[in-house]
């Protein structure tokens, strides 16, 4: 189970972004990366939606990315 959490918190797009904001060289990089955030959800909402209303099930795969 521990090796699960490590690989997929090494691996997904979002936590390695996470760690590149929390440094202090990523500093400069979260005021846009909040920015960002705003837009990414809510073109998220419209795919959980699609999924709702019986959507292709690989349309899971983006919704799991927002985090």
């Amino acid at each position: 189970m521990l090796y699960t959490r490590e690989l997929l918190w090494r691996c997904m797009p979002i936590n390695i972004a996470l760690d590149a904001i929390r440094t202090r060289r990523g500093l400069k990089w979260g005021v846009p990366a909040m920015l960002l955030a705003v837009p990414y959800l809510y073109a998220s909402s419209p795919v959980r939606v699609l999924i709702g209303n019986g959507a292709p099930g690989w349309l899971n795969l983006l919704v799991l990315l927002r985090g």
